[in-house]
């Protein structure tokens, strides 16, 4: 979700969250390496998306597929498009 084609749509409390978990995964990578940050921040992200599934939807069990590929398909997108600005940067 790239700021300029959708700051119009997402508040500003979304980027700033963004931007305090990147900071802190930042810092860990002073101490770390940046694979296994980027491990831990893919886990946590996991882990707290299940938590917010199930509070959004108690009865998940009985269609838990839907809910992963529902979160598949979000990562895919963020991926690609941060990807893809990291590449640009760059080549430009």
């Amino acid at each position: 979700m790239a700021r300029d084609k959708e700051a119009q749509e997402v508040p500003e409390e979304f980027w700033e969250a963004v931007d305090q978990f990147l900071d802190l995964a930042n810092r860990q990578a002073q101490e770390l390496p940046v694979p296994r940050v980027s491990a831990a921040i893919m886990y946590a992200a996991a882990r707290y998306n299940a938590f917010n599934a199930v509070l959004q939807d108690p009865a998940l069990a009985e269609d838990a597929e839907e809910a992963i590929d529902y979160f598949c398909r979000q990562y895919r997108d963020m991926f690609k498009e941060n990807l893809r600005s990291h590449l640009s940067e760059e080549s430009g």
